[in-house]
């Protein structure tokens, strides 16, 4: 079954830098899924990382870069600021192609995004485009059979060590972000819950085979 994924610029540039792209996009070809970007957030990409990760997306053979309809974003942008759902500029452009394509998935790294995108389909009375995180993608992979336990964990490890904590000790340090104690345990959440979740179904599976041949 075809699922359609969204993805904010940062989950290519975070996969990129811990050198796990490529396997993201081969595994979800592997599930015959679609992502797809708006050229917004492609030209944010291409700014702030350059041109290598665009042709990765290029190469999958899934991918897509979509143009938004500029009266219709217009429109968009209008209803959340009515609504008072405030995002900054490319970020807007992520739950936008997200609804208009009616994609299963939003996948983003950012939590105000994450936030905002539930005030949205809240808004529209919708039930797809899910917000995710970029390790609830990687769950998503385990859940489906593409990465086995251990290669699993070490992802999700390492983007730990080498994006979320450089991304924590940026939002301590700069003023402008200025988070607190519980902003990071709010994060750290994103981590707990399927790391928890998979090594529960790995426990329970594993009592399940000693029930059978112990």
């Amino acid at each position: 079954m075809l699922t359609i994924f969204v993805f904010d610029a940062n989950v290519v540039i975070g996969f990129h830098n811990i050198h796990y792209l490529g396997i993201v996009l081969k595994k979800l070809r592997e599930l015959s899924n679609k992502v797809y970007m708006d050229e917004n957030n492609v030209h944010e990409l291409i700014k702030e990382s350059g041109y290598k990760q665009k042709t990765l997306l290029k190469n999958s053979g899934i991918f897509e870069e979509i143009s938004p309809d500029k009266e219709d974003f217009e429109n968009f942008r209008m209803d959340l600021t009515k609504n008072k759902i405030f995002l900054s500029g490319p970020d807007k452009h992520v739950p936008y192609i997200a609804k208009r394509i009616k994609a299963d998935y939003l996948i983003t790294s950012d939590q105000n995004v994450l936030i905002k995108t539930e005030k949205i389909r809240k808004l529209y009375g919708i039930r797809y485009m899910k917000p995710m995180s970029n390790v609830a993608l990687i769950h998503y992979l385990y859940v489906n059979g593409k990465f086995k336990f251990d290669e699993y964990l070490k992802i999700i490890l390492e983007y730990f060590k080498y994006e979320e904590m450089k991304n924590i000790f940026d939002a301590i340090k700069n003023p402008d972000r200025g988070w607190e104690l519980k902003d990071i345990r709010e994060r750290f959440q994103l981590y707990k819950d399927p790391l928890l979740d998979a090594l529960k179904e790995k426990v329970d599976g594993a009592q399940t085979k000693v029930g059978m041949y112990g």
